[in-house]
């Protein structure tokens, strides 16, 4: 399969004391969001708490699947950067 045709599924995972590690793929964590939190009951994006900046994500699993094999569902598109200072190198485009 080539590289190009390859893509991520990614699901967010509920908090639990015991996850194992998955088959497929990986389990991605330490990731905040700015200006937003995760909503645990409805497991969506939601707008953050008042005069909370950043929030903690939880854990994603990231499984690898071929781009036809890839359920879109409603999402945001959005960068993750390495550092809060939103410049320099993305490591997910290279620009």
């Amino acid at each position: 399969i080539p590289i190009d045709n390859i893509g991520f599924q990614f699901t967010m995972l509920p908090l639990t004391d015991t996850i194992t590690a998955p088959k497929v793929g990986f389990h991605g964590y330490g990731l905040f969001f700015e200006g937003a939190q995760w909503d645990t009951n409805l497991q969506l994006l939601a707008e953050s708490a008042p005069k909370l900046l950043f929030s903690a994500a939880p854990m994603v699993w990231f499984e690898p699947k071929t781009l036809d094999a890839i359920a879109h569902p409603p999402s945001y598109t959005c960068p993750v950067y390495k550092t809060p200072d939103r410049r320099g190198v993305l490591a997910t485009t290279g620009h």
